[in-house]
């Protein structure tokens, strides 16, 4: 029978190199991008999809973002029987490594070391941020913390940086990327590790954990509503002490779909790691009522997959169609960035929605400080940061109601959710709720107000790492003095 990888990103180049270490190398690749149909990927040809239908063969999914979607596309084609799971083929491959791996010289300290996974991510995502915060929040309780992250993670402040050890990372060959990692963490144990993503600060720990079980555990955040990630939380739920969720739909769903015993779940949103101060608050609250327009905020990958970036500029329509006074601020960038530089050149809407780029993270609380409504249509989140900081800013939240959002926005009351739906529809409805409040100034403020309420009281950083440093010591550290 054979193998065909579905999805030609960079997810493929390194599922093609773990295959190649299993034996298992696939005859073909495929992917829905019809302008990579008959091209070739480290000597392997790009089939249409459809071609699937007319051979015996096996299909590993090798995206993340959209592989449940690509489930879906299987499933209605009659090929799901053919699915192989990228989860357990991934396991397999770490287990093998774990089998061959003899440790060198360890070093075996009297305290417990922190360590932090903020090692997946583009630089500046907000999982390798809530990384970086907790690491200098548990340093400054005493602990020994250590933070791994890929070369590409923008600086931090001095005191953070002291704390992060910086690795290359090569999407060929993972092997090479993963053993510096394992070779560091032979030198901090025993050692607790806080997982952003489990995958290879993840893999690392479990290879030494098989020689060393008594001296490493391991605690899984899950930040994101995604089926891939429920996968490999099930997929790993052995090796995983502790899953910590940071929203309710998460950790229903982690109990409930993926049957994940419950006395290994924890629940806790995310912290928002600083405060608006008082003077930025009372302008905005102040703005005045016969001002031209609201300020619209949006901060975010500017990517079709999750963040739904190309609905934007149907959104910018629906406004302009409801003649809502509004000027727009989109800070991000990702691959939709020119599609919509053009769209704004075309419409002559440059003075109205500026792009801002990437800005880095002190740079977004000043962004937030003059935003009036935040807006979000993503397709899935876990709860979203950014949405969370703009809340603490005391900026009206007008969302997609997905994971994350129930926990902090009470429609009408600390901001507005909108179901996912047919994207003209649900758009509309996004519209309609911005135009509410550029209408109704009193009940904004109001709102405001109550949105900057929630999060300080859900949200505060002190307290996230109290419960940290109780969940730590409580449930974990005491097994391994």
């Amino acid at each position: 029978m054979k193998l065909v990888l579905f999805g030609t990103g960079d997810d493929c180049l390194k599922c093609l190199d773990i295959l190649k270490v299993l034996g298992k190398e696939p005859d073909y690749l495929t992917d829905n991008n019809p302008s990579k149909w008959g091209k070739f990927l480290e000597g392997k040809e790009i089939i249409p999809p459809q071609e699937l239908l007319k051979m015996n063969c096996q299909i590993m999914i090798s995206t993340s973002d959209y592989q449940e979607k690509i489930i879906n596309q299987l499933t209605k084609m009659g090929l799901y029987d053919r699915i192989l799971k990228y989860a357990p083929v991934f396991r397999q491959y770490i287990e093998k490594k774990a089998e061959s791996y003899y440790t060198d010289e360890i070093v075996m300290h009297t305290e417990t070391c922190i360590l932090v996974d903020a090692f997946m991510g583009n630089g500046w995502d907000g999982d390798q941020q809530y990384a970086c915060y907790i690491a200098a929040g548990l340093t400054k309780r005493g602990y020994a913390t250590h933070v791994y992250a890929k070369d590409s993670l923008v600086p931090q402040s001095s005191d953070t940086e002291e704390l992060i050890s910086r690795f290359p990372w090569n999407k060929k060959q993972y092997w090479e990327t993963l053993l510096p990692i394992v070779k560091d963490m032979e030198q901090r144990l025993p050692f607790i590790l806080i997982a952003n993503s489990l995958e290879y600060v993840m893999a690392a720990a479990y290879i030494l954990k098989q020689q060393y079980p008594d001296k490493i555990k391991i605690i899984s955040v899950m930040h994101n509503d995604n089926y891939s990630l429920y996968e490999r939380q099930a997929q790993w739920q052995d090796s995983l002490d502790l899953i910590l969720g940071i929203s309710e739909k998460i950790v229903g769903t982690l109990k409930t779909i993926w049957k994940i015993p419950e006395e290994k779940i924890h629940y806790r949103i995310n912290p928002v790691f600083w405060k608006c101060d008082g003077a930025s608050l009372s302008a905005k609250h102040n703005f005045p009522q016969c001002a031209e327009y609201i300020q619209i905020g949006w901060g975010g990958r500017l990517t079709s997959s999750q963040k739904n970036a190309h609905l934007l500029p149907v959104l910018i329509d629906a406004l302009e169609k409801r003649y809502v006074n509004y000027h727009m601020e989109i800070a991000g960038d990702g691959s939709y960035y020119t599609d919509l530089q053009t769209f704004l050149e075309g419409k002559n809407l440059t003075g109205k929605v500026r792009l801002l780029g990437r800005l880095d993270h002190y740079a977004m609380r000043e962004f937030w400080k003059h935003q009036q409504i935040y807006i979000n249509i993503s397709e899935w989140e876990g709860c979203c940061l950014a949405m969370l900081e703009a809340m603490e800013c005391g900026a009206v939240p007008v969302v997609t109601n997905v994971s994350g959002t129930s926990d902090v926005v009470c429609d009408g009351l600390t901001g507005f959710k909108v179901n996912l739906e047919e994207a003209d529809r649900m758009i509309g409805k996004i519209a309609d709720k911005i135009a509410f409040l550029a209408e109704n100034p009193e009940k904004r403020n109001q709102m405001s107000r109550e949105a900057m309420k929630t999060v300080r009281e859900k949200c505060d950083l002190n307290q996230y790492i109290d419960y940290m440093d109780a969940l730590i010591q409580a449930s974990i550290y005491k097994h391994l003095k």
